[in-house]
């Protein structure tokens, strides 16, 4: 979660970072062949295509960007910061671990508030770990964020693989992708 400190003062400095696996991840030998061979490409200059499965709550539509955000409480607390992150015409990704969700909640509403919904041109919900769905919530946390952007147009991907998951795939944030959103496939393209 921390590193996500990291990417935003790399993004503000206008330098490409990646959001990865992390080394106890490579040292515990916990990582799959196939994610090990993408990683390993792109440290050697070898940009992936990811395609993956939909989601029932995914909203279709075809942008070019880059990818800004990480983990949802940390870079929530470098709002109003000079290490804010710069949302214009980005492609946000979210994730989270142990968090409540009317803490998410309340941090989505920060980051709707604030114009970043109005800002950015896509959405990535990555995976959100360790919490507990909360009854009186009345909806599940990712209805809960599909609810919160549902007045904007912009494609939104649900239940990406990347966060605080074993099988967590890599991302380059301030660097050019393109993303697709059908009701097929999901694919998001960094070699442009």
């Amino acid at each position: 979660s921390d590193v996500t400190v990291l990417h935003n003062i790399a993004s503000h400095c206008s330098f490409a970072s990646l959001h990865a696996p992390m080394l106890r991840n490579l040292v515990q030998n916990e990582l799959s062949e196939s994610l090990m061979h993408i990683y390993r490409q792109i440290l050697f200059g070898e940009m992936p295509t990811y395609k993956i499965k939909p989601h029932s709550l995914n909203r279709c539509g075809q942008v070019s960007g880059k990818i800004v955000g990480g983990n949802l409480a940390v870079f929530s607390a470098l709002r109003g910061t000079p290490y804010d992150l710069d949302f214009c015409n980005k492609i946000l990704f979210i994730e989270d671990v142990a968090e409540k969700p009317h803490c998410v909640d309340r941090m989505l509403q920060n980051l709707k508030l604030g114009g970043v919904f109005e800002s950015i041109s896509a959405l990535i919900v990555g995976q959100f770990t360790d919490y507990e769905e909360d009854e009186g919530m009345c909806c599940s946390l990712y209805e809960l964020i599909a609810d919160v952007v549902a007045e904007y147009n912009f494609p939104v991907v649900f239940n990406f693989p990347a966060g605080h998951v074993t099988e967590n795939y890599p991302l380059l944030f301030n660097y050019d992708c393109e993303l697709i959103v059908d009701n097929e496939e999901v694919i998001l393209d960094f070699t442009k």
